[in-house]
């Protein structure tokens, strides 16, 4: 009886020390190849995106010069003639300021070097009131949906 209680025994053993750690040995290499190979990955792309933003901040400095030649507004419309003597410009904000507060309103349409070009903005005569200023601050592209406002560069144009 005693004989049978033992081979009973022997079939419910568990696996020998040495091999679970192994085991476990082999799974925390195997984490810490994963979690280096992210993290490389992930370092490399947050260096490009901030190499970008860089960049584009030293581009803003130096490289971007923009100026208004006329502005027209029209009801709660605003035309803008814009020339750039610099860098090309990727994008514009352009901020129409009243005696009651300020719209808004983004223009993505690139200006060569040397160009000028005429945008046309609308804006809410309700937010703005009587249109006193317009300024335009020119916006350099970093990536898909990505752009850096040159506030240093902003332009601004009295109305009336």
């Amino acid at each position: 009886m005693q004989l049978k209680e033992r081979k009973g025994n022997m079939l419910k053993r568990g696996v020998s020390p040495l091999i679970a750690t192994i085991l476990l040995i082999g799974l925390a290499v195997v984490i810490a190849a994963s979690v280096t190979l992210w993290s490389r990955t992930y370092v490399e792309e947050l260096k490009q995106k901030q190499g970008s933003i860089v960049s584009s901040k030293l581009d803003c400095l130096t490289d971007i010069a923009v100026t208004i030649k006329a502005v027209n507004l029209l009801g709660n419309s605003v035309d803008v003639e814009v020339e750039n003597i610099k860098q090309n410009v990727d994008a514009f904000l352009v901020i129409v300021r009243g005696d009651k507060g300020q719209d808004n309103i983004e223009i993505f349409e690139s200006l060569s070097q040397n160009e000028a070009k005429t945008f046309s903005a609308q804006f809410n005569p309700l937010e703005v009131g009587n249109p006193e200023v317009v300024d335009i601050i020119p916006k350099l592209f970093i990536g898909p949906g990505i752009y850096e406002p040159c506030s240093s560069k902003k332009v601004s144009y009295e109305v009336g």
